[in-house]
C-alpha cells in the first residue's frame, strides 16, 4: 500500500516595498518656490537668447511660465510686479516679501548659471540719460502690469486663455524698446559685474512705481 506523502503549502510572503511618500508643500511655499524657479529660468533665456533673438525668446518663456507656474503663484517673477500687486491690496505683506526674496534668489542663481555655466557676458544696461531712462522704465512697467493686472483677477488666477498671450506681448514691447522693467534680474547683473548699485535705486524707483501705477489705473479706472 502506498502511504501518500502529505504535501504541504508552502507559505510564501511578499513583503512589498515600502512607497515613498511624495514630498508635499503647503501652498505658501509652492508658491515661493514657484517664483524662484520661475524667476531663474526666466533670467538665464533672457540672457542666454543672442541679441534680436530675445524679442521672441523671453516673451515666450515668460509666456510659457504664465501658463506653467500662474496658477500656483500667479507667475510675478518680479519684485515689481508683486508690490504693485501690494499697493492694490491683491496680495499679503508677507507673502509679498516672501516673493520678493525669493525672485532676487532666482534671478541671482539664474545670472551666476548663465555666466559660470553657460559661459554668456553679463552686459551693462544702455542709458542714454537718468532722465530717459527713468520714464522709459516707468512707461514700460506700467505696461507690464496692466497687462498682468487685467489678465488676473486676485494676482493668481488666469483665468483668460489670452493672459499667456497678453503678457508675452507687452514684455516683448519693453524689450524692443530697451526697456528692462525687472528690478531683480537688473540687481543681479550689477551683483556679478562688481559695478555700482547707484543705478539700481533708479531702476527700483522706476520699476515699482510705474508697476504701481498701471495696478492702480486697472483698479481704479478700467
Amino acid at each position: 500500500v502506498a502511504i501518500p506523502r502529505s504535501s504541504k503549502r508552502v507559505a510564501t510572503s511578499v513583503h512589498a516595498a515600502p512607497i515613498k511618500p511624495k514630498l508635499e508643500m503647503n501652498v505658501a511655499t509652492r508658491s515661493v518656490v514657484a517664483e524662484c524657479f520661475g524667476t531663474f529660468l526666466l533670467t538665464v533665456l533672457f540672457m542666454a537668447a543672442p541679441g534680436k533673438y530675445a524679442l521672441v525668446a523671453a516673451p515666450l518663456t515668460l509666456a510659457l511660465l504664465v501658463s506653467i507656474i500662474g496658477k500656483v503663484s500667479g507667475c510675478h517673477v518680479n519684485p515689481a510686479v508683486t508690490l504693485g500687486f501690494l499697493a492694490t491690496s491683491q496680495i499679503a505683506v508677507g507673502t509679498a516679501l516672501a516673493y520678493v526674496v525669493a525672485q532676487l534668489v532666482g534671478a541671482v542663481l539664474g545670472v551666476g548659471f548663465a555666466s559660470s555655466i553657460l559661459g554668456i557676458a553679463i552686459s551693462a544696461p544702455v542709458m542714454s540719460s537718468r532722465k530717459a531712462t527713468l520714464f522709459l522704465e516707468i512707461i514700460s512697467s506700467a505696461l507690464w502690469m496692466m497687462a498682468v493686472y487685467t489678465s488676473s483677477t486676485d494676482g493668481k488666477s488666469y483665468e483668460m486663455p489670452s493672459a499667456p498671450l497678453k503678457i508675452a506681448a507687452a514684455f516683448a514691447i519693453i524689450i524692443a524698446i530697451g526697456g528692462s522693467a525687472n528690478p531683480a534680474i537688473s540687481t543681479a547683473q550689477t551683483l556679478f559685474r562688481n559695478s555700482s548699485f547707484s543705478v539700481q535705486t533708479l531702476y527700483w524707483a522706476a520699476d515699482v512705481f510705474g508697476m504701481t501705477l498701471g495696478a492702480l489705473v486697472c483698479k481704479n479706472v478700467f
